[in-house]
Formats: C-alpha cells, structure tokens, sequence
C-alpha cells in the first residue's frame, strides 16, 4: 500500500505541475521507508493541493497532524485485511532555524534532479538537508550520514547574530507561533474510554496500544486523571476487587477532592504540553463520577460535580464500550446484577447526549479491536480534514 500510495502521490504532483523534492531518506523509496517519515519540500501555494489529494483518497485516513512553523506533519494509516500501517508525511514549505530561512526553498526546487519517478535535491543541497538541522542544535556532524562526508558549517556559526535583522523580524512570530501551540494544543487529541467494569474496556485499549503508533506521532495513557498530588497513596492503592465496599466520603472531603481532581487535570494540560500530533487515552474520566459515585466514594454536591465536569479539559470523543449486563456479570460480578444494569443504561443515555461511539463489547476481541480501530481511523479523519 505504500508503494501504491507514493507512486500516485508523485505522479498528482507530476501531472498537476506541482514543483517539490524529497528532502531526504530516498533511497528505498517507493517501496518502503528508509527513515521514519517522508519530507517532501514544496511551494507554499502547492501544500493545501496536496493536502486535498490526500484527503479524498480511498482507503487513506488522516489520523493526526500537526503545524510547525513552515512545516505540516501528516500522520496517514490505512487497512489491509486485518492489519493497520501507515506513514508520516511532512510537507515542509520554509527551511528554517527558529524561524530564520537557512535554505530558500525556490533555489532548492530551481536546482532538483530526478531520482527513480520523483524529484529529489542536487548534491549540495541534500548534504545541507541531512547536515545542518543536526548541526544547529549540537554543533556537530549528523553521525546518521557518514557518507556524505564532512560538512563545512563555519559560514553557518553565530547564525542568528548574522542574521539579525531576519532575526529581529522573525524570531518573535515564531515564538509566538510556539507559545500559540503550547496554550492551545490544537493538535492533542483526548479520547475518553468508559464503560461498567467487565464490558471489555481495559482489554479494548490494551490492543489499541498495539496498533495506535500507526495513527499518532505520540501517545499517553492515564486512568480516570493525572496523578500531581498524593502520589504515594494512589501508587499504593492496588487493584480494586470491591468498588463499592467503601462508604462515601464527608460532603466537605467529596467536594474538595473534586476541586483538587480540576487542579489536576489542567496542571497536566500546561505541564506537559503536546506540540506535535499527540493522543490521550483515558480509561475512564471524570463523567464517569456522575454515573458510578460509589466507585469513587463521592459524597458531595451533585450540581458542583456536573459544573467541574464542564470546567475540565474537554475530551474530542468518548466511547463506550458497551455490553450486555448478563454478559458482564458473567465476566466480572463485583457488584449486583442490577447495579451493572442501571450502569449500562446510565452510559448509554449518557454517551447519546455526548454523540459518542458505541463498540459492541459481547463481541469477540478480536472483532472488538477492528470495530474499535476502524471507528477510531474514520473519527481522526473527520477531525483533521475539519482543521486542516
């Protein structure tokens, strides 16, 4: 499939007039990937043409991207039978070092050279390509490239002090461009699992995590919230054979846990911000408190619940895994039959106000995971093909 969809990605670009190169890791290419991703540099004015002839092809699902400055990460995945895969497509329209130009893209395109059936850059541009990134940051040689030989880099010593009035006018829009993306984290994506325990939850995600590198450059996992305060005592609580053995805490203690849950949520959001394509995956979430509260011991205000819920980061989708309450009782019976019942109708009247997606958790596991990935592949397609 990859092959397939490179081979029709250069030929639209040929046949569209479409200038750009492959910047670097071609040589296995169209067959198969030599790096991690493919950087294909082109015209500004060419980026969204791309983007839109990805976008409509069939069998193509844009999970995930991101926007860097002068760069547009996109994270493609596709099916074949059973199996997932897929590739990272950057497209890169302005070569630069903290938004200083290092290489102007015209003169890399005025100078490309052709390579199999696609268009790469001549030999001095490529050694800058695989070289110089490296060399900014370390102020050494890439050692993933011995066999382009020793660099040169001296003209690009001090580059910021010769470049200063390029420094001065761009150097503040990039790092507004970084502080946007740190504040917003517009490319972090929060998926909520919830569901009575024995559905199938922890086991939907667990092959989910097999499979989600394919979707996402970066993925976290965290039950219910993030753990800043008390880690010692949640650390040392264990597993959890009897949810509703506990009584319910003091109104007073219920309430300020909740607040202390609100703190903890959007510390995490600053504290560990996303700045490239990142998905947050969350066996169960704070909502969860106003279906299940024995589990949680919550004793305190019902109306405070429902306005801290709102108050916290707003998750992209929620998924139920949803079973039948026999069938749940069959697997886990923690609780009593008709506590799991009123459970599964509680998720499910809560999932339709939220317009979450349903997988069928009676199901096998194996279909559970294909239901559950081919959702998941059309609903960040949806997401980034609304932004980008």
């Amino acid at each position: 499939m990859l092959e397939q969809l490179l081979n029709n990605l250069f030929k639209f670009m040929d046949d569209t007039a479409i200038n750009y190169v492959i910047a670097r890791g071609f040589k296995t290419l169209p067959e198969k990937l030599e790096g991690g991703d493919i950087d294909i540099i082109l015209d500004k004015q060419n980026e969204q043409k791309v983007i839109n002839y990805i976008s409509n092809l069939d069998g193509i699902y844009i999970t995930s991207f991101a926007k860097r400055y002068g760069t547009t990460n996109l994270f493609l995945c596709w099916f074949d039978g059973n199996k997932i895969d897929g590739v990272q497509i950057d497209l890169m329209t302005n070569l630069n070092y903290k938004g200083i130009t290092y290489l102007n893209v015209d003169k890399i395109l005025a100078a490309k050279q052709k390579y199999k059936n696609f268009y790469v850059a001549c030999d001095s541009h490529q050694q800058i390509l695989h070289l110089l990134p490296h060399y900014f940051y370390t102020k050494q040689a890439n050692p993933k490239y011995p066999d382009l030989g020793d660099y040169n880099a001296s003209e690009y010593n001090n580059f910021i002090g010769k470049n200063w009035l390029q420094a001065l006018v761009k150097m503040p829009v990039y790092y507004l461009y970084e502080l946007r993306n740190i504040l917003l984290q517009p490319y972090r994506t929060r998926l909520v699992f919830l569901g009575p325990d024995g559905a199938g939850k922890s086991t939907a995600i667990e092959g989910l995590l097999n499979h989600i590198n394919k979707m996402v450059k970066l993925h976290r996992l965290t039950h219910l919230k993030p753990v800043l305060f008390l880690k010692k005592r949640s650390a040392s609580r264990g597993t959890v054979t009897d949810p509703h053995g506990k009584p319910k805490r003091s109104w007073f203690s219920s309430n300020l846990k909740l607040m202390m849950y609100l703190a903890e949520y959007w510390l995490d959001f600053y504290k560990k911000p996303a700045r490239t394509a990142t998905l947050d995956i969350y066996d169960r979430y704070i909502h969860d408190l106003q279906i299940d509260a024995e589990r949680y011991r919550f004793g305190g205000s019902k109306w405070l619940a429902k306005i801290v819920c709102k108050l916290c980061p707003k998750p992209y989708k929620f998924i139920l895994i949803n079973a039948d309450a026999n069938t749940i009782q069959a697997r886990k019976s923690e609780v009593p039959p008709e506590v799991t019942a009123k459970q599964c109708k509680q998720y499910q009247e809560f999932i339709k106000q939220v317009n979450g997606i349903v997988i069928d958790g009676n199901k096998n596991v194996d279909e559970v995971q294909n239901e559950l990935l081919e959702e998941l592949a059309n609903t960040l397609n949806q997401r980034s093909l609304a932004k980008l």
